[in-house]
């Protein structure tokens, strides 16, 4: 799952997956990321704004289908 909290994005991910889902994450190099923290399930995404955490949710739901 996907969420946001002002400027931070929060993805929930399956037990032991953060690390690698994370990862590619990064791999991809998205400009309006400042950096990411990944746990065992959960990645937080730490972004500029509020607007731009809005417009990553929204790739990020896009690219998982939800």
């Amino acid at each position: 799952s996907v969420d946001y909290a002002m400027n931070i994005v929060c993805i929930n991910c399956h037990s032991g997956m953060a690390q690698g889902a994370c990862s590619a994450l990064d791999s991809m190099s998205f400009a309006e990321i400042v950096g990411t923290v990944a746990g065992d399930d959960t990645i937080f995404v730490l972004c500029y704004s509020e607007d731009v955490a809005v417009k990553i949710k929204k790739k990020l739901d896009a690219l998982l289908g939800l």
